[in-house]
């Protein structure tokens, strides 16, 4: 073809060899074994896949003698290929947290009168001295657990293929308004991949009577306008008494916990989050703030208390946090108030 083109460079006898040529649809192919079809002077038909020059992605389309194409662009072909598979994973989160606004959109009025009370009482009780003893408190808690977190984050950049194919099935599931086995299963395989089951090691404070959750990561999921809030499964790191573990899709709205991380709206990120306590002693008020490069360059933290017993209390509690797998998530390090709301529940 490019031939064609730089023999005629009005492209009229090329349109006409391109409409001239007998067409055959290749889906699921290796490149060496569409290599075969074609011979060049220089390269053994089958090496042609080793010896292309990168070029934007580009399709020729023959509809009815009509062909579109895309003149060539000098970009190499890794970073074509990001910028295909980024935007491709970018459109289809978009189009999954589109959905789950939909299923969940009976749950936004709950959620914003929650999210609005909950502002109201942090601008009632927040002063100086307890934002000075919260900001203590979660400098405090970061010292205590940098390790365990830093390793938590090493372990989710470093998920294997399975498990973050795993990690992929939750959040597409997510938008679908029910917990399924396969969603149980999958966030059973992520938790122990991470090191965050009852009996291993990557639990703040050994907390096992907690709780984690995966959100939306990468886009604005929320069920309220204008608020940063995401929607997420959560899950028991302890089972019940009948050995079943608890799961929850849930409604994060403000307070960081659980919140779309800014590093991510490229959707280049995994996304965690852990509370102490159980799913139902989640629910209600927040408060919480962003800790910027807590664990190094690029590796922000959000901090968050549940206050729905009081604020004065929650400053002595151990928060809960959300990470993210991004690079410069840059998150706001002033209060924010916040509001958690358990939209469907299951036990497996």
């Amino acid at each position: 073809m490019l031939g064609m083109q730089a023999a005629d460079s009005t492209n009229s006898a090329w349109q006409v060899n391109l409409n001239g040529l007998s067409w055959v649809h290749q889906s699921s192919t290796a490149c060496e074994n569409v290599g075969k079809m074609f011979t060049d002077s220089k390269y053994t038909s089958s090496d042609m896949c080793d010896n292309m020059e990168g070029y934007y992605i580009y399709v020729v389309v023959k509809n009815n003698g009509t062909t579109t194409y895309f003149k060539r662009n000098s970009v190499s072909g890794l970073d074509a290929l990001v910028s295909a598979s980024t935007k491709i994973a970018k459109d289809e989160l978009n189009s999954i947290a589109s959905k789950a606004k939909s299923i969940y959109s009976s749950a936004a009025s709950t959620v914003q009168a929650g999210y609005q009370a909950s502002v109201a009482a942090m601008k009632s009780a927040l002063n100086a001295a307890l934002e000075a003893l919260f900001r203590q408190v979660g400098g405090k808690f970061i010292s205590d657990n940098k390790t365990i977190i830093t390793q938590i984050r090493t372990n989710l950049k470093g998920l294997d293929t399975d498990t973050k194919t795993a990690y992929t099935r939750i959040q597409r599931a997510l938008a679908n308004g029910q917990i399924t086995s396969q969603m149980a299963i999958d966030m059973k395989a992520l938790i122990s991949k991470i090191g965050m089951a009852a009996n291993q090691t990557n639990i703040p404070g050994k907390v096992t009577n907690s709780s984690v959750g995966i959100p939306l990561a990468g886009v604005e999921a929320g069920l309220i306008a204008g608020v940063e809030s995401n929607i997420s499964l959560v899950m028991n790191i302890q089972p019940d008494s009948s050995g079943k573990y608890t799961f929850a899709i849930v409604s994060y709205s403000g307070g960081t916990l659980g919140a779309t991380i800014k590093g991510e709206v490229d959707g280049g990120g995994l996304g965690i989050a852990w509370s102490p306590g159980t799913i139902d002693d989640n629910d209600g008020w927040s408060v919480g703030f962003g800790v910027t490069a807590a664990l190094g360059a690029g590796a922000d933290l959000g901090l968050s208390w549940g206050v729905s017993k009081g604020m004065s209390g929650a400053a002595n509690a151990i928060p809960g946090f959300s990470m993210s797998t991004a690079s410069g998530a840059g998150l706001d390090a002033s209060f924010s108030a916040g509001y958690t709301k358990t939209l469907v529940k299951a036990s497996f």
